[in-house]
């Protein structure tokens, strides 16, 4: 069942990281920064919630990976989105 919840949380991490892609091609670095972060807690807490009252798990330890595993995979997601889009446009 943490392959279902983790497979949501990618989902919705592409889709946040593509919308903070914008705002940086707005010059809007410290905007898209901190809503990306803002995002990555609140994603993190709902799936936590999720997963405490659908599977049971405890909600701290599912907190602490989704926020960590989030931090881990946002360069990843980076260079494969928007670093082309960036690199295409030559901002």
């Amino acid at each position: 069942m943490l392959f279902l919840l983790d497979a949501i949380f990618v989902i919705h991490l592409i889709f946040m990281v593509i919308a903070s892609g914008q705002s940086l091609l707005n010059k809007s670095y410290t905007k898209a920064l901190s809503s990306l972060g803002k995002g990555i807690l609140s994603l993190s807490f709902f799936m936590a919630a999720l997963g405490h009252f659908l599977f049971g798990y405890p909600v701290a330890w599912l907190f602490q990976r989704y926020v960590t595993g989030g931090f881990q995979l946002l360069p990843l997601i980076y260079k494969e989105y928007i670093q082309p889009i960036i690199s295409s446009i030559n901002i």
